[in-house]
């Protein structure tokens, strides 16, 4: 499978390995005959390189022998078909990248004030909100779309699993998504994921005040190899943004840990969300 973290460490390692031979972009791409803007995309790991380009770079930054190889295999590695490939047209590149960086992150952590994340949604749901009558999408669209967002979920039985902690606002336990059956039936799958430990999560009540609103949703993911830099990632209505930069990455860091403190315990956001879903404590 292709891995977007290979494809990050690959970019690194292009990047300083150009400037350890004291050279611009300009100066390769004119070498290699490309264009500036995809060795910027190669370097940023917004694109894939193949690893006959790769093996050319390394000559001119007189990289060779076992070292070349070792990046050469990277390349091989960060250029295999995922299992989104299908789904290309329902899935932007910036989404594409954030769905390989989630399956392979060690520690998930979001912030939604609104509904329930895409990770924990069931498949009806999913098909109400991904089918919203204001978004104007085809039906087959809308079952691609969900198709995609339940293989996602696929990381929550991973062994071990990601340790998963979500801080969901009070409004999506509040405000009914789809009919009233699939509503309470999802509020019952958050119950069971929190009693089978998939997930932690904990509720910031409405009386927290309006700063939650003024956040908007986030993710932050960890990896297990101290090499690969945590990621943000912000979600807007027809886009999303990788937060790569460490120190904004820490602001979000700041800001999850926030929440947390201000939201209620684990233990009784549990009873909150049972009660809502007319389970009981």
């Amino acid at each position: 499978m292709a891995s977007i973290i290979k494809r990050r460490r690959l970019a690194a390692a292009l990047r300083s390995l150009r400037e350890e031979a004291g050279l611009t972009l300009d100066e390769v791409a004119h070498r290699m005959d490309l264009a500036q803007s995809t060795m910027s995309r190669i370097e940023t790991a917004r694109a894939s390189a193949r690893p006959v380009i790769v093996r050319s770079l390394l000559a001119v930054y007189g990289v060779h022998g076992h070292e070349a190889e070792v990046i050469v295999q990277l390349a091989r590695d960060a250029i295999q078909r995922a299992w989104w490939h299908p789904y290309r047209d329902v899935m932007p590149d910036w989404f594409q990248t954030f769905v390989g960086l989630e399956a392979e992150a060690c520690a998930i952590r979001a912030f939604q004030p609104q509904v329930v994340p895409g990770l924990l949604q069931t498949e009806e749901y999913a098909r109400a909100t991904l089918g919203a009558r204001w978004t104007n999408r085809q039906s087959s669209e809308v079952e691609r779309r969900v198709a995609v967002r339940l293989r996602r979920q696929q990381v929550l039985r991973y062994q071990p699993p990601p340790a998963c902690q979500l801080v969901l606002g009070e409004a999506a336990l509040r405000c009914q998504v789809g009919s009233p059956e699939v509503f309470t039936g999802q509020l019952a799958r958050l119950v069971q994921l929190i009693d089978e430990g998939r997930v932690s999560i904990q509720v910031l009540p409405f009386t927290a005040g309006p700063a939650a609103s003024e956040l908007g949703q986030f993710v932050l993911l960890d990896f297990p190899n101290p090499e690969d830099p945590p990621v943000g990632y912000i979600e807007h209505l027809v886009s999303g943004q990788l937060i790569e930069e460490p120190t904004e990455v820490d602001r979000i860091r700041t800001a999850f840990d926030h929440q947390c403190r201000t939201a209620l315990s684990p233990a009784r956001s549990r009873k909150l969300i049972a009660e809502a879903a007319g389970r009981g404590g």
